[in-house]
């Protein structure tokens, strides 16, 4: 079992932006699913979720990895890019929720919500992704964001099936092979470029910084 980085680990993680652009899935993929997850980016992105073009071209290996495991089974993006002021948004929601820590309230928080400065959907290097096969979500034991049960959100959770820690086991495997790294406080997170993926495989540094970015629809 893998460990997860707190946020201590991830502020020390420099990030050397490689300047790659926001790529808008659907329109260059066609063999997933975008959903998402509720409407709170509409004001940046509409309806889209985008993504870094390093992060779109392991999304693509990653949805080959599982046609080869999983015929007929889909990838589900549910988030992609998240814009700076929404991930603050949620995070100091989360702040109000645990209040009653005082010396270690960032680091409470980060597992549930990563710290903005640190966070990977910000840098369109991170996204929130499950399985789909004939039309049903393959049972992960809980929905994507779904934070009524804390204790089934990670990964390795004693608290799930053996059914449901096989699927996971297959989205994370399919994801890894694509070079994604996995935040293992949430079954259905992974990332590639940003801080978490730096610190995971040790590289020296990120490659995505965060993005102010709205989408022109003119």
């Amino acid at each position: 079992m893998d460990k997860q980085a707190s946020y201590k680990d991830l502020k020390t993680v420099p990030t050397k932006d490689c300047r790659e652009a926001l790529t808008c899935i659907e329109d260059n993929m066609t063999d997933l699913i975008c959903q998402p997850l509720n409407d709170d980016m509409f004001k940046y992105t509409r309806d889209r979720i985008f993504v870094r073009q390093g992060c779109l071209d392991r999304l693509k290996t990653a949805s080959k990895n599982l046609q080869s495991k999983l015929p007929g089974a889909k990838l589900v993006i549910v988030y992609g890019y998240r814009h700076p002021k929404i991930q603050k948004k949620y995070f100091d929601n989360q702040c109000k929720r645990f209040k009653e820590f005082k010396k270690d309230l960032l680091e409470q928080v980060h597992k549930l919500i990563a710290v903005p400065e640190v966070a990977g959907h910000p840098t369109g290097g991170a996204v929130d992704v499950t399985i789909q096969l004939n039309d049903v979500n393959l049972d992960m034991g809980t929905e994507i964001a779904d934070f009524s049960n804390p204790k089934i959100l990670p990964t390795f959770s004693s608290s799930i099936t053996e059914t449901q820690k096989a699927n996971r086991l297959l989205l994370r495997s399919i994801m890894m092979q694509a070079g994604f790294a996995p935040f293992n406080g949430e079954w259905w997170h992974f990332s590639y470029g940003d801080k978490e993926w730096a610190y995971y495989y040790l590289y020296p540094f990120a490659i995505y910084d965060q993005l102010n970015f709205t989408f022109d629809l003119e």
